[in-house]
């Protein structure tokens, strides 16, 4: 929920005044102060309403998530630096089996995906 919303926020930032804080969240100013890089990670968690409906607006919530070409995903979507990104360098992978984070299946899919990257700097080796 905090990413979400400091996603939103920065669509607001940079969207030269055609999105307004107002227009998305419930309380426009509490959470735009919350990301002035002032405040700490704790501070944020504790600043924000502890579900999306109890901080986003009802129509902006339906619009988004119903809208898979809503403004706020489509920049989203532009945002993302990792959709096609291939690393220049080797990588080496360090995981344990028992990470109760990331599962031992998603290090080994993310390593065979970046072998196939075309013109990355692999093969990646593994450890454990």
């Amino acid at each position: 929920h905090v990413y979400d919303a400091f996603a939103f926020e920065a669509w607001i930032n940079t969207s030269r005044g055609a999105v307004s804080a107002s227009s998305v969240f419930k309380d426009p100013s509490s959470i735009a102060s919350l990301f002035d890089m002032d405040h700490s990670y704790n501070d944020v968690i504790a600043g924000l309403k502890n579900t999306a409906g109890a901080t986003y607006l009802p129509g902006f919530l339906h619009d988004f998530q119903r809208n898979v070409n809503h403004p706020a995903r489509v920049f989203l979507r532009a945002s993302d630096a990792t959709v096609g990104w291939c690393p220049k360098a080797p990588i080496i992978f360090h995981h344990f089996e028992e990470d109760t984070e990331v599962s031992f299946d998603s290090v080994t899919a993310a390593q065979a995906a970046l072998d196939t990257c075309p013109g990355s700097g692999g093969p990646y080796r593994f450890r454990r």
